[in-house]
């Protein structure tokens, strides 16, 4: 999680080099958002920073995904923007890694079995709006279609007899889609 931090402020600092220009400039976004999938909805927060030139805005980002497996992904972000009587309609595409380590351990009838769960693929594709409050353009309003990937391994113990027992490796590798609603604040 520190890598991540780490990896925002050293963007956000390469940002504020590269937007001396005066058609560039610096933003950040926190977002709060709900997960719609096949499990049951969840919350998600994230932290985006950037710098928008133009009708683009390029940046990076890590997050808190509640869905099913709790995550911290790490993401660069796209979008374009498009001008319409007061509002901004945008549409956004983001990839990145989806940090996730840690161990579970479960009863089972010859003792406990411990899941390990490691990161994988994260990825969306959506668009929303931004409005103006107070003659900025602050409020935004987001729908994408969001992919994370999880792994997740296992030992299984096999019972062959008395006092017979065999190991085996079992790996599950977990695609989840999802869509997301989220309200950000940009500064």
């Amino acid at each position: 999680m520190i890598r991540c931090f780490i990896l925002v402020g050293a963007f956000t600092l390469f940002s504020s080099i590269q937007a001396q220009e005066k058609d560039q400039h610096l933003w950040a976004m926190p977002e709060v958002g709900i997960q719609i999938g096949a499990q049951e909805p969840s919350l998600d927060f994230r932290l985006q920073v950037g710098i928008q030139r133009k009708n683009w805005i390029f940046g990076a980002g890590v997050g808190a995904d509640l869905y099913r497996f709790s995550s911290s992904p790490v993401y660069a972000q796209v979008r374009k923007l498009f001008k319409f009587r007061g509002t901004t309609p945008f549409l956004l595409a983001s990839a990145g890694y989806n940090f996730k380590n840690s161990n579970d351990t479960v009863p089972t009838w010859f003792g406990s079995r411990v899941y390990e769960r490691r990161g994988g693929y994260y990825g969306e594709l959506g668009g929303g709006f931004i409005f103006r409050v107070f003659k900025k353009e602050r409020l935004s309003l987001s729908v994408a279609k969001n992919i994370k990937q999880v792994k997740e391994s296992y030992d299984m113990d096999f019972w062959l007899g008395p006092g017979q027992t065999r190991s085996a490796r079992s790996t599950n590798l977990y695609t989840m889609h999802r869509v997301v609603i989220r309200l950000g604040w940009k500064f």
